[in-house]
């Protein structure tokens, strides 16, 4: 059955008939998916198979992870997968399923939202209006729901439509920034669980750095670097080839990247010196 899927969504985009069938079968798979996955997390913990002590928004936040885990490592196997096949030609050459996986991606940063939010709210038992729980909540994750907000509108509509059918190897890359996030998701999880003293915590948080550095700092020079190779000119006459939008963009997401990695280096290093963990990134 996975096979029969892979060969659907990388078949060639010329069928323009198929691509409307195509969409909605991104859509249906990917909020199957996640509703799937989120609900069996929930349903493992809750049944009593670990403990019936466990607070509710650590079952949730345990969850909201697992989602963020597995969403991460299929994003990153499909960016694997286009910057291998378009890396001859970063902007001609076509990698479909990017353009359909696209749909699962932007649906989870919808879900993620939502997740973050009953995480929140259970922790601190909220018992005022919705307006002051949601009010709150984008005071405390405001950083967060900004990314995933400017990635849904803004980025969305430029990887689906708006790029045409040029620049797949650049979406992938874009891809390979997830790379990091299941160090990131289980840094979360041992802090929830009071295990930030534990050998693991320690090097799961080096690990964490050193991806975050690799797929979310470097690959941007990376991306200039292979464009230099297609047009065969230099770093220099690339940065004047490429449009400024395109330069403004990767600007703001390098420096969001570049403060997310300040803010992981400097827990890192005080947890390697004293053993005294920063609070939980996805908490900055």
């Amino acid at each position: 059955m996975f096979m029969l899927l892979f060969r659907f969504f990388t078949a060639s985009r010329d069928d323009s008939s198929l691509q409307g069938w195509k969409t909605m079968l991104g859509v249906a798979l990917g909020t199957c998916v996640l509703h799937t996955l989120h609900t069996v997390t929930l349903n493992t913990f809750k049944s009593g198979i670990v403990t019936s002590s466990i607070p509710e928004w650590k079952i949730l936040l345990v969850a909201e992870e697992m989602v963020a885990t597995v969403n991460a490592l299929m994003a990153v196997a499909v960016g694997w997968y286009t910057v291998n096949r378009t890396g001859h030609d970063i902007i001609n050459a076509r990698a479909p399923l990017i353009y359909d996986w696209t749909w699962l991606v932007l649906l989870y940063f919808v879900y993620d939202i939502w997740a973050m939010y009953r995480v929140h709210a259970a922790k601190l038992e909220y018992r005022g209006s919705l307006l002051e729980r949601v009010r709150d909540f984008v005071r405390v994750k405001r950083l967060l729901i900004v990314h995933h907000v400017a990635i849904t509108l803004l980025g969305g509509p430029v990887a689906l439509h708006l790029r045409g059918s040029r620049g797949d190897f650049v979406i992938g890359c874009f891809f390979l920034l997830e790379l990091s996030t299941p160090f990131v998701a289980l840094r979360a999880t041992l802090a929830a669980f009071d295990k930030k003293t534990t050998l693991l915590y320690k090097v799961n948080g080096v690990m964490m750095v050193v991806a975050f550095f690799i797929c979310r700092i470097l690959i941007f020079p990376f991306m200039y670097v292979a464009c230099a190779r297609t047009y065969e000119v230099s770093v220099m006459q690339v940065l004047a080839k490429i449009p400024w939008y395109c330069h403004t963009g990767n600007v703001l997401m390098l420096a969001l990247q570049l403060h997310w990695f300040a803010l992981m280096a400097r827990g890192a290093v005080r947890v390697l010196r004293s053993g005294d963990a920063r609070q939980d990134i996805k908490e900055e």
